[in-house]
């Protein structure tokens, strides 16, 4: 499993990591040590991005909106 799709899969998952994720998404996309690419992907809520990353062809189980 990539860090991305740990990533993905534990927002889904666990309410405190989803709490600081919506705080701090830098801290936790750093902490996950996801490429620049992946961080961009969230950033902009790309569904189909974080689907080509993660070869999931589930774009509604990686889609992560990115707090402002």
């Amino acid at each position: 499993m990539s860090n991305l799709d740990g990533l993905l899969a534990k927002l889904s998952t666990d309410a405190e990591l989803k709490d600081q994720f919506l705080t701090d998404p830098e801290s936790v996309m750093d902490e996950a040590e996801l490429t620049d690419e992946e961080k961009t992907a969230i950033r902009e809520s790309d569904a189909d991005k974080l689907s080509d990353l993660t070869g999931d062809n589930e774009v509604y189980g990686k889609y992560v909106i990115y707090p402002n």
